[in-house]
């Protein structure tokens, strides 16, 4: 199940992790989405991919949408496919997490999603995919993608973990999308 376009986000001033996946790429590197709260966490003038320094190009924390956009240079990998998506009812995430001072890379499969599920924050009303699965899906993994397990994907990305046992909430795609887009 390892995707190479998932990337460790991390911090190079302390201790911090998260979770990112390449959205594009262009000729000198990648486009990378993860979490707001992740870049702020880190530090945004800290911020490592793979243990490599990324830039942030824009981060739409404040704006009250938790998506911020990454480049990284000198890289050479695929992007995954993002799709605007509501009718994949399984979906499966990898990220990062710890294991006692270790860091691993773990996926979870057969996880339920509702969609249509929508948040008021300021003025804004952000479409997010509530996530129930048999697993807890810990904060290192803010920022991984949702993956349908019937196209291979993205239909979201894991923003939150809520305070029920086995529920965790994404971001959707279409947020995604246009967050890249508007990126500049």
């Amino acid at each position: 199940m390892s995707r190479e376009g998932i990337l460790k986000i991390s911090s190079s001033k302390g201790k911090c992790l998260g979770t990112g996946f390449v959205i594009d790429k262009d000729e000198k590197g990648v486009f990378i989405a993860t979490c707001g709260h992740v870049v702020e966490t880190c530090g945004t003038e800290n911020i490592l991919v793979d243990e490599q320094e990324a830039s942030v190009i824009k981060n739409y924390y404040d704006e009250g949408l938790d998506i911020a956009i990454l480049y990284l240079s000198k890289v050479k990998i695929n992007p995954l496919d993002v799709i605007y998506d509501t009718q994949s009812k399984k979906v499966e995430v990898e990220g990062f997490t710890y294991f006692g001072k270790d860091i691993k890379k773990e996926g979870m499969i057969n996880i339920g999603a509702k969609y249509n599920v929508e948040i008021e924050r300021g003025n804004q009303r952000i479409k997010i995919i509530r996530l129930t699965s048999k697993e807890k899906i810990t904060s290192g993994y803010s920022g991984s993608p949702v993956i349908s397990e019937n196209t291979g994907m993205v239909v979201g990305m894991v923003i939150v973990e809520a305070r029920e046992k086995y529920t965790n909430y994404a971001i959707s795609s279409k947020h995604l999308l246009k967050a890249f887009f508007l990126r500049s």
